[in-house]
């Protein structure tokens, strides 16, 4: 990732295009989790996440 102002120019790593959005998409999961369990709704401990399904 390249930005160039006039004369100036500052290079980046590909991974910290990447690195803000993923940090901010865990940070607002972990307040999902932990409004749910404030609330008595806590996740299903037989639910698998990834998949969508719930574990026999």
């Amino acid at each position: 990732m390249v930005f160039q102002s006039g004369d100036k120019k500052t290079e980046y790593p590909f991974w910290n295009l990447l690195n803000g959005p993923i940090a901010d998409a865990i940070w607002h999961v972990g307040q999902v989790v932990s409004f749910r369990r404030s609330s008595g709704n806590p996740i299903n401990s037989k639910a698998e996440v990834l998949l969508g399904k719930l574990l026999d």
